[in-house]
């Protein structure tokens, strides 16, 4: 066999595009296409070698100009040169983590001035509601989960 091997693609359906043209959807390890894109080096002004990069950005258009939108997946360890950004990502992360249990202990905790809101019930009310379902809790041998979560429910209505 002469010449340029070709590599068959596994292509899957996944829709339609706007233009009416059916969607279709690669997935294939970045080696694979980093490994193939021929023996010819570029380089760029540095010295620093671009021909992978070349290959892979020249496939991805002729992916997207025959409509196929291509997933590539990177596995393994990032490079070093990441470090700096995954450190950024991880603390955007943490801190976007943060703000969303804090947000949704607002919405799940009772207000502290719960009561003086109430029209329709007491303190004393309530009291008694509370001292029934501890009795129930302790004669059929409920869960304690089941008792605190009653607690919360009975406060939010």
């Amino acid at each position: 066999m002469t010449g340029k091997r070709k590599f068959e693609y596994s292509v899957r359906e996944v829709g339609q595009s706007s233009r009416g043209r059916p969607c279709r959807r690669l997935s294939t390890s970045e080696n694979i296409v980093v490994g193939r894109v021929g023996t010819e080096m570029l380089t760029n002004e540095s010295g620093e070698v671009t021909s992978h990069l070349q290959g892979m950005f020249s496939r991805t258009i002729r992916l997207l100009e025959a409509g196929i939108k291509p997933v590539y997946v990177f596995d393994g360890k990032p490079p070093d040169m990441k470090k700096e950004e995954l450190a950024k990502r991880y603390s955007k992360r943490a801190d976007a983590t943060e703000e969303l249990n804090d947000a949704i202990e607002s919405i799940s905790c009772v207000s502290p001035n719960y009561m003086d809101h109430q029209s329709d019930i007491n303190e004393r009310m309530r009291g008694i509601l509370i001292d029934w379902l501890i009795e129930v809790h302790c004669e059929f041998e409920l869960m304690d989960e089941t008792l605190y979560l009653t607690g919360n429910i009975i406060d939010r209505f």
